[in-house]
């Protein structure tokens, strides 16, 4: 017999029109990521991919030879290592053993071309990468959960694109990735503890995985990933405790594998799997105080979180506030009430962590950089909430989630080490002064001419996107 043909009609259709939106949105988020590059010389970016490239070239931990171009360094036994938590290092090296193998590098590259073009690699193979999986995760999720596209693709989005997630998923910072792993922990722990005895146990060694991770990258999201387990072990059925500890255990054992790495650098580097680097920091002393610098939170600097045009979270991702009322709405919900406490917690944490430590501006960023794990999770309850949405209240999501995607494709055109949204990043990029797209790495200098193929195939892909969901919804 010939195959049937499948009319738009037939119950193949949705899975089909989920296949091609998420093809769609590979192509958005990887478009998105890729035609972007940060400040390749960051202090931040250069301890890490100085240490990358020492491991992957030589077999050594440290980062000697790039001391002298970044302030972020430890010091200790005449070697010079990275204060930061090392997961991103470690993360890099694939890439940067490939690299090497065609194109050796080392300190006397750094500011040249070379370097500029192993950075980039570096950063599309770790947060990039990490980020549009955690989309694309997300976007299946919520669309699993809610059976309604829509929600799924305004979650997806609010992550990817809708808080300076993007733009630090375009550099080698840390906090895209945490972000992307606190988002793929939650969503993998979720599925196995609301499925147990239905063999999640690999789900739940994902998930420890992707939490483990996030503190390997970035320490303080020991906090996010422990409030993830304990929320997700209260959603567990149990009347099967046995089942439980079992999800317990694979999700311990993957947290365990991906914190080994770190343990054993710090053994290595500082002599204890407990010491990290910031014990040994050579110019950033305040690290040395409280928590990793971490002390009590300030409420100048809270306000200042929240709303000074500076470094204020309302101004950087508007799209927060929808996602906060979304968090207020599944309360209501018994069975969507521990994710949206599991949100308010994490934003909570964040905040208070960033308003008590001592550099809590970040340095030379674009926006709150330290509160950008909390606003990529945050997207998780904007979507289980849509629909429970009213419509008004999806408008006025819709409009913040627009506004959003506008400010942060300005910051991360622009760049996300330049400064405050309106005296640098709003008149650099009315300018078209986009100095960190590959359009101007290609032409050089500012020109509008550099909003063409971003804004062309950014539409293009849109209008696809649009199209098949509102055929998803119709199927």
């Amino acid at each position: 017999m010939g195959a049937r043909a499948v009319s738009p009609d037939s119950p193949a259709s949705p899975q089909l029109r989920m296949r091609s939106l998420t093809l769609l949105l590979v192509l958005l988020f990887g478009m998105a990521y890729a035609l972007f590059t940060q400040d390749p010389v960051s202090h931040n970016t250069i301890c890490r991919a100085g240490m990358t490239a020492n491991l992957v070239q030589h077999g050594r931990i440290d980062m000697n030879g790039y001391d002298s171009f970044t302030r972020d360094k430890a010091f200790n036994k005449g070697n010079y290592y990275c204060d930061k938590a090392p997961g991103m290092s470690f993360l890099a090296a694939p890439a940067a053993f490939a690299f090497t193998r065609v194109i050796p590098i080392g300190p006397e590259d750094v500011y040249g071309r070379t370097w500029t073009i192993f950075m980039y690699l570096l950063a599309l193979t770790t947060s990039g990468a990490l980020c549009l999986l955690a989309a694309i995760l997300l976007f299946h999720e919520i669309a699993r959960r809610t059976n309604d596209v829509g929600a799924a693709l305004v979650a997806a989005l609010a992550f990817g694109l809708g808080t300076p997630v993007w733009g630090w998923a375009t550099s080698m910072f840390s906090h895209a990735a945490a972000a992307a792993m606190l988002v793929i922990g939650f969503l993998f722990l979720d599925r196995a503890c609301r499925q147990v005895g239905q063999r999640p146990i690999a789900i739940a060694l994902v998930a420890g995985l992707a939490l483990g991770g996030a503190v390997a990258v970035e320490y303080t999201a020991f906090v996010p990933a422990a409030i993830i387990g304990a929320v997700c072990m209260l959603s567990s059925d149990w009347r099967r405790p046995f089942d439980v500890v079992k999800i317990v255990a694979a999700a311990a054992l993957g947290g365990g594998v991906a914190l080994a790495p770190v343990l054993a650098f710090h053994a290595a580097a500082f002599g204890s799997p407990f010491t990290a680097g910031y014990a040994y920091t050579v110019e950033f002393t305040g690290h040395q105080a409280g928590l990793f610098g971490i002390g009590v939170p300030r409420l100048e600097v809270i306000g200042a979180l929240l709303v000074s045009p500076d470094r204020g979270v309302t101004w950087y991702a508007p799209v927060i506030l929808a996602t906060l009322w979304a968090a207020v709405r599944m309360t209501a919900r018994r069975d969507l009430r521990l994710p949206a406490i599991a949100t308010l917690l994490i934003a909570l944490w964040y905040l208070l962590m960033n308003a008590g430590f001592e550099y809590w501006q970040g340095g030379a960023s674009t926006g709150p950089r330290y509160l950008t794990p909390a606003l990529g999770f945050a997207a998780i309850a904007l979507g289980l909430a849509w629909p429970l949405f009213r419509t008004w209240e999806r408008r006025a999501a819709i409009v913040l989630l627009g506004l959003s995607i506008l400010i942060n494709f300005a910051s991360t055109a622009v760049g996300m080490t330049e400064g405050g949204l309106l005296d640098r990043i709003a008149p650099s990029f009315l300018a078209g002064d986009l100095r960190h797209t590959l359009t101007f790495h290609a032409a050089g200098g500012p020109s509008l001419l550099h909003f063409a193929p971003l804004l062309l195939a950014g539409a293009t892909l849109g209008w696809l996107i649009w199209r098949e969901a509102k055929r998803a919804r119709a199927s």
